[in-house]
């Protein structure tokens, strides 16, 4: 037995010190790539990464975010054969899906990718790589949420992209101590290895946690789509939605205002960042709370973190406002001063999504995923609509209101559906004496996680 107070502690201090860490090994890595290769290389690497990371998030259709929740309610019902079997079914069938489209990437699309698309004879040489970089970046995903529906957010955090990250720098590194002749095929062939070798260790440590001496009950694959499609199409509509605003600006504006808009849009990710080391944690405690039927601890618990999350969120939304241009001149330099504007209206959606707290993460993990989609898909279309005439009356500035306020349209048609469905509240609570006690109390709440 363990409380929710440490839960949340434990668990956002392995999701904070995770990030920070995938960052720093990220950056080096890209250092030393940068030493190594050539910029047509380089290029190509990055054209890669991003071609990989895309198939990967299509790949599980939802699998990974729906074996959190289906593990968490497991549990909280005591039913671990049924646990078990929504990991093995989650697994068989990402990995089945990846091969299956790795096959795909493999036998066609991939060249017409390199050659039609990008043009570059390049990841012709490559495809065998990326493939299977496919496969098991699809895995590691996967694997990892399969953690976090044991609340185990450390081996989540461990094996979701740290260790994998840790060992792809090791693994540059000797090969740019040991050879001279350095090519982007073996570099990345470093990188997928370490993420292979961590899909393999971390598929050893899930069986030692899957519960032992119980036959696995059969979910049937028809039930648990109909919970992950939905969650899959919400995934894609985020997806797409994060890289609208720079699409429409490549198109309709010029290079310099993509490169102001491009500095504010990666400035404005601090207001959020603490919204998102919270919803790496508290996933499976939602499904959880739910499933026991106890409302009133969920709420007081999902409005508590926000308020928790909400406190600096506002600290770097206030700085951002008065010194935006400060900050901006500090990271980029002086000419980027000019995107103080635009880093300020991005703050206000981007605050208004931390004011709403974890409300799409309540309705995905409750069984209301199906709710949270037609949210996305509404909201998403007003915005296609909308955002190229913003774009073309009024510039940067339109494509910043437009994206700013989806954020606000989305996360408060979600607050108040949460609301409806479920019967709980998330956004932040004002009254901080409230939240205090409640910090109190959660120390005395109590969530099973026998394994």
């Amino acid at each position: 037995m363990s409380s929710i107070k440490k839960k949340l502690i434990l668990g956002s201090a392995w999701a904070l010190s995770g990030r920070i860490f995938m960052v720093a090994f990220a950056l080096a890595l890209n250092g030393i790539l940068a030493r190594l290769l050539s910029p047509e290389d380089m290029g190509v690497y990055f054209i890669s990464l991003t071609i990989v990371a895309t198939v990967a998030a299509v790949a599980p259709l939802g699998m990974n975010q729906a074996v959190v929740r289906l593990v968490a309610e497991s549990i909280a019902k005591q039913s671990f054969e049924e646990a078990r079997g929504a990991v093995l079914l989650t697994i068989k069938t990402v990995l089945a899906c990846s091969v299956m489209l790795s096959i795909l990437f493999y036998a066609g699309i991939g060249e017409w990718l390199a050659v039609d698309v990008f043009k570059t004879l390049t990841i012709k040489s490559l495809l065998i790589l990326i493939a299977i970089w496919i496969i098991a970046r699809s895995l590691q995903d996967t694997i990892a949420e399969c953690f976090r529906g044991f609340h185990a957010i450390g081996m989540a955090t461990l094996f979701g992209g740290l260790l994998s990250s840790a060992l792809s720098l090791f693994f540059c590194t000797i090969v740019w101590w040991l050879y001279e002749d350095i090519s982007l095929p073996l570099m990345i062939g470093c990188i997928v290895a370490a993420i292979v070798g961590n899909v393999l260790l971390s598929t050893i440590f899930l069986y030692q946690r899957l519960p032992k001496n119980i036959q696995s009950k059969q979910l049937h694959a028809r039930g648990v789509f109909h919970i992950s499609l939905p969650l899959w199409g919400s995934g894609l509509l985020l997806m797409l939605m994060a890289q609208l605003d720079i699409w429409v600006l490549g198109i309709v504006s010029n290079e310099t205002d993509v490169a102001l808009y491009g500095a504010a849009v990666k400035l404005v990710m601090l207001v959020s960042m603490p919204l998102m080391i919270i919803n790496a944690v508290v996933p499976p405690l939602i499904a959880e709370l739910h499933a026991k039927g106890e409302l009133t601890t969920l709420e007081k618990t999902l409005r508590m973190v926000a308020t928790v999350a909400g406190i600096p969120a506002f600290g770097v939304l206030l700085i951002f406002m008065l010194w935006g241009d400060v900050f901006l001149g500090l990271v980029y330099g002086d000419y980027y001063k000019d995107a103080a504007l635009l880093l300020a209206i991005l703050c206000v959606g981007q605050f208004v999504a931390v004011f709403g707290g974890a409300c799409g993460y309540t309705l995905s993990m409750t069984g209301h995923q199906k709710s949270l989609l037609i949210i996305m898909s509404v909201t998403t279309l007003i915005t296609l609509v909308s955002i190229v005439p913003m774009a073309n009356y009024f510039g940067v500035i339109g494509v910043a209101i437009m994206t700013s306020s989806w954020q606000v349209l989305l996360h408060m048609t979600a607050l108040f559906i949460t609301r409806k469905k479920v019967g709980v509240w998330t956004h932040i609570e004002w009254n901080l004496f409230a939240v205090a006690k409640s910090i109190r109390q959660a120390g005395k709440f109590k969530v099973e996680n026998k394994y």
